[in-house]
């Protein structure tokens, strides 16, 4: 080809480029795709073509072409620096990264040995080879390279680029701090024995629950509720330093357990020196953007800044293998030469010798990988009991990008007790797809070490198998914990309104609630309501905030108080002692008192407000007893006595408060009575009273359903005289209907709403009566059932129950074990009732197993919902008998022993009997199910 026609080629080629980049810009990518093939099928040996036409491949979608691009340009020009940077910027958002990081790493590895001593192409190189790393969570490598370019002088442009890495670097790092690993399924065992370490640690038997608690941790390092129990137990023997270390293992597996934070802050602040100022004012921050409601922990913290120093890396060192002999090592470094001047099957046997003497030598190993060859067995089994040695050989293989057969060495080396090698096998893992196998693995390396040295990588591992969660609440939480509460409020989208979801509106309060700003954050929790979140939150802020600010959100707290949540109770009480009503704020203390949770902050102030409290009540009966003997001695025994006679006639008998106060047992009769006059009176009768003024029913039609066959007042007072005989069938007289407090006023609604319908009255007269039916009556009725009998299953009542079955048994009766699912639930039923149910079940499943060698029983209670979808709580007696009973069986029991008294009884108390088949060791549970108790709240 001559010199003119090839200078013609060329410049064709140019002006083909040219248009295609022009085409780029202008967003045609196929225009761009079609014009760079053509040029490229004139000049097929240039790298410049060859990468850009990779490149316009890529915007095209295609990254396997582009791919082949790359790698062609970098064939034709190794120092080609674009063909590096592309490759980096479309591997960092290939799907396929992860499994192929090693080999993409090692290619821009070379690039950047290839692109020589420019400086410009070095730097431009380096930063997307970080830039990948980042994409990999390799953020410990990426991180020190951000730092040597940070040391370089760089052009303007490309330094902002490094900062912003740098940024996004930190952001990552703290965000994956911030997750959860899953936790593991607990077993009955387990539950257990945590059951019994958390009993013995609140009665302060720190060593004996700290021996339970060792093997269990031992066995199951990654349960997290065991290690928090077994850090309280090493701090209550004041062995701090081990509690440091089993709570930064503990929030490594849990970072959001704010408990965890506040006692390892605490720890930190109170017992550590001024090395661990720095790492105790973190915890203390972090524990109150988690829990803003600590404000015992601000106050903490001012004492932790006069100590502040910054500490430094307390890992421990990395094993390092025994040295190869001098000769292996002189062997070795000939070889390496050999290497760099192109001559490497001189080097293959040098590198053979080395081995031949010194088998274990693990860089030399990895030089014959690194040539193409294999690891010889001979180093394998040198290194087969050296589990730190093992793991080094195959992670540097990986390195290499050859992982195939490092399996069975990473396994080893597990077995050797290597932790980090778990890391590895879970990156092998997930490659493979084993997404379980791999989350269990990296669970284990983050429980085995408090700040293990890969741990930035696990939680990028755990994140690509996991996937992220909510990123505006999460930056938000990275904001508040760096006190940024205004750039919180930006990420969250604030501030509060209406139309924004639940969980939104909680996380702007808390951001409110974190900077003081009272008023604010209750109106976000109360546009939440009624979020249990929200409830939660609302009352907490109700606790601290000015007592101004809790008028406008009673309602809210009510609403809380019914969900059980105990700063509710402590608004309460502030509020009314503020109104000048004491004896409700006594009342709400002592709610709250036996509501609150060990350790609430908020129960100091409750225990001095019942001291102040009670001495003003104490003082009250003391000036009450005065009046009531000066006014005895002022009005005369005959005022009083005509009282008397006065009162008795028109309150003679109790109400049926009273009457299920004294005679408990009264109470099944009145729930079946209350439960008739809902379902036929006010579902079927009166529900036609809301279609009348609404034009939906005729006025006979209602007329008729509220008078006939019987009008519906006289059907209210048989059912009330059916309540009266069971009354006093058990020794107590009634009221007359008119003067009963629940039922009398129900009465003469009804009477009313008689006479309208009789008299043709206007139908808008009964819109009142019938909204006092559904609003006043209603509600009446459902607080009577809440003054039934109310027994609690918990712990010492069970336990104290047992204990009367196990005194009449014979010597060596094996004793059951306790199973609680919550620790307090109730019944609406008669202590002294479930007493011997509880105990006749107890006898037979006793009886079952008499003669078995190894008899195993357990008392159990659980919450569970029936058909109809009430709350039902559950008392079980499961043994290991091999007979099993039906309900066939207990029919036939007769009524006066044994389990047909537990039928009758049950039947009685409304509950029903329970059968259950049961897991080994167990075969069968015998127990009973009674409707949950209401919620009862404090009365005026």
């Amino acid at each position: 080809m001559s010199p003119t026609l090839l200078l013609l080629l060329l410049i064709a080629d140019v002006d083909l480029v040219a248009e295609a980049r022009t085409k780029l810009r202008q967003g045609q990518v196929a225009q761009a795709v079609t014009l760079l093939r053509q040029a490229l099928a004139k000049t097929p040996t240039s790298a410049a073509i060859t990468n850009d036409l990779g490149f316009a491949v890529a915007r095209s979608g295609d990254r396997r072409e582009a791919e082949a691009l790359y790698r062609r340009a970098m064939e034709l020009e190794p120092r080609r620096v674009y063909a590096y940077i592309n490759l980096a910027e479309l591997m960092s958002e290939h799907p396929d990264r992860w499994r192929r990081q090693e080999e993409v790493l090692a290619l821009l590895m070379r690039g950047l040995a290839a692109v020589g001593d420019d400086a410009r192409d070095r730097q431009a190189v380096t930063f997307h080879l970080a830039a990948f790393e980042r994409s990999v969570g390799r953020l410990g490598d990426a991180r020190a390279r951000v730092r040597g370019l940070l040391a370089d002088t760089l052009p303007a442009a490309l330094r902002q680029r490094v900062l912003d890495l740098g940024a996004a670097l930190t952001a990552d790092e703290r965000a994956l701090a911030f997750d959860d690993w899953p936790d593991p399924p607990l077993t009955d065992a387990d539950r257990g024995v945590l059951k019994k370490a958390a009993a013995l640690i609140d009665e302060g038997d720190f060593a004996r629950a700290l021996a339970i608690l060792d093997p269990l941790v031992g066995r199951r390092p990654t349960v997290s509720a065991a290690r928090s129990l077994r850090a309280r137990a090493l701090e209550g023997l004041g062995r701090h330093d081990q509690a440091i270390r089993e709570l930064t293992i503990l929030l490594q597996l849990k970072p959001s357990l704010a408990d965890g934070w506040r006692r390892l802050g605490t720890i930190l602040a109170v017992h550590g020196g001024s090395l661990e100022a720095e790492h105790a004012d973190f915890a203390l921050r972090r524990a109150l953007s988690l829990e803003p409601a600590w404000d015992d922990l601000r106050a903490l913290r001012d004492q932790v800044a006069k100590k502040r120093d910054p500490g430094g890396d307390r890992r421990r060192p990395a094993v390092t293998p025994s040295p190869p002999s001098a000769e292996a090592q002189q062997l070795l470094a000939e070889a390496r030469r050999l290497v760099e001047q192109e001559t490497p099957d001189l080097a293959r046997p040098l590198i053979e010798q080395a081995l031949a003497k010194s088998p274990g030598y693990i860089d030399a190993a990895v030089t014959v990988v690194a040539l193409g060859g294999r690891v010889p067995e001979s180093t394998v089994k040198a290194l087969w009991s050296d589990g730190p040695g093992l793991l080094r050989l195959a992670s540097e293989i990986l390195a290499l990008g050859r992982g195939a057969g490092m399996r069975p060495w990473i396994d080893r080396a597990i077995e050797l007790g290597v932790p980090e090698a778990s890391f590895f096998r879970a990156r092998l893992r997930a490659d493979d797809g084993d997404r379980t196998g791999a989350l269990a693995d990296l669970i284990f390396y983050v429980a085995n070490e408090a700040n293990p040295p890969r741990l930035d990588e696990a939680r990028a591992l755990r994140a690509r198998l996991l996937g992220r969660s909510d990123p505006d609440h999460r930056r938000a939480e990275l904001l508040i914990l760096d006190g940024k509460v205004e750039d919180a409020m930006r990420a969250l989208g604030g501030p509060c309104r209406a139309g924004l979801d639940a969980a939104a509106l909680v996380a702007i309060g808390r951001v409110y609630e974190f900077g003081g700003s009272w008023p604010e954050a209750l109106a976000c929790y109360r546009i939440a309501s009624p979020s249990a979140r929200a409830l939660e939150r609302l009352a907490l802020v109700a606790a601290r905030a000015p007592l101004p600010l809790l008028s406008s959100v009673e309602t809210e707290l009510r609403l809380a108080r019914r969900a059980r949540v105990p700063a509710a109770s402590w608004a309460f009480a502030r509020l009314n002692e503020e109104r000048g009503d004491r004896t409700m704020a006594l009342a709400d203390v002592q709610e709250f008192l036996a509501t609150a949770v060990s350790g609430d902050s908020l129960i100091p102030s409750a225990t001095a407000a019942r001291a102040r409290l009670d001495v003003w009540d104490r003082d009250q009966r003391a000036a009450g007893l005065r009046f009531k003997r000066l006014a005895s001695g002022l009005v005369g025994v005959g005022i009083l006595s005509l009282a008397a006679v006065v009162l008795l006639r028109r309150f003679r008998g109790s109400s049926l408060a009273t009457a299920i106060a004294l005679r408990p047992a009264l109470y099944p009769e009145l729930s079946r009575a209350i439960a008739e006059i809902r379902h036929d009176l006010f579902k079927h009768r009166l529900s036609a009273l809301g279609l009348l003024p609404a034009g939906a029913a005729r006025r006979e039609d209602v007329a008729q359903a509220i008078l006939a066959p019987e009008r519906i007042s006289q059907t209210l007072a048989a059912i009330y005289e059916r309540v009266g005989q069971a009354a006093a069938g058990l020794g107590t007289a009634l009221r007359r209907l008119d003067h009963e407090p629940v039922f009398g006023p129900l009465a003469r609604t009804l009477l009313q709403t008689e006479a309208l319908l009789a008299s043709d009255g206007p139908a808008e007269a009964l819109v009142p009566l019938e909204r006092r039916l559904r609003e006043v009556h209603a509600p009446a009725l459902t607080g009577l059932l809440g003054r039934g009998p109310r027994t609690t299953l918990d712990a010492e009542r069970l336990t104290r129950w047992t204990a009367a079955v196990l005194a009449e048994a014979a010597p060596g009766t094996p004793a059951p074990g306790l199973w609680l699912e919550e620790l307090d639930l109730a019944v609406t039923v008669e202590e002294p009732a479930l007493a011997t149910i509880f105990g006749n079940l107890l006898r037979n499943a006793l009886a079952s197993v008499a003669a078995q060698p190894e008899p195993h029983l357990l008392v159990r209670t659980e919450r569970e919902r029936d058909a109809a979808g009430r709350t039902m709580i559950c008392l079980l007696v499961a043994d290991s008998a091999p007979r099993r009973l039906t309900a066939a069986d207990f029919e036939a029991r007769p009524p006066d022993r044994g389990l047909g008294l537990v039928r009758d009884l049950v039947r009685r108390w409304g509950g029903q009997v329970v059968l259950r088949d049961q897991e080994a060791p167990f075969t069968k549970a015998i127990g009973v199910a009674f409707p949950a108790a209401p919620v009862r709240e404090a009365s005026s």
